[in-house]
């Protein structure tokens, strides 16, 4: 048996061009990687895809249902779109940024409005919680004093 060192592959002469430095296409300079050893360019080993992409290349049924399905998505999402166009008051575009766009503000000045009326209500509560503290306050005054009243002096 040979040793080791004979069974490298000879080193192959390759004439210095720019393609050597600077790769033309990366996607084919990256699918090869330089042997440790010998410095000779290897092909990496392709990724297998997922079997249900693979399966749907090989079956026309499958490909086919998947583009129901897209289109039915895609059909859903325009639903949407109209029905979120029809809340929106003052809408002026109907493209779909436009539509995102205005809706995205709408709920903005409603999220500050409820806030502002959050802010509100809890002010009216506490005047309301103070205003009947004094009343409680004064009916009972009103009351023992009443009472006290009626009673006789000895």
């Amino acid at each position: 048996m040979p040793p080791a060192s004979d069974l490298r592959p000879a080193p192959t002469h390759r004439p210095s061009c720019s393609s050597d430095t600077q790769p033309v296409d990366p996607l084919l300079s990256d699918a090869f990687q330089r042997h440790p050893a010998g410095g000779v360019p290897l092909l990496r080993q392709r990724v297998i895809p997922p079997v249900s992409s693979f399966m749907r290349r090989l079956n026309p049924i499958l490909a086919q249902d998947h583009v129901l399905v897209e289109r039915k998505r895609r059909e859903k999402l325009n639903r949407n779109f109209i029905s979120l166009s029809s809340l929106i008051p003052k809408l002026k575009k109907m493209d779909k940024a436009s539509v995102l766009e205005d809706a995205s503000i709408y709920i903005k000045e409603h999220q500050d409005w409820v806030k502002e009326l959050e802010g509100l209500s809890g002010t009216k509560r506490k005047n309301v919680q103070d205003c009947v503290l004094h009343a409680c306050k004064v009916i009972c005054v009103t009351y023992v004093d009443n009472f006290f009243s009626m009673i006789p002096m000895l």
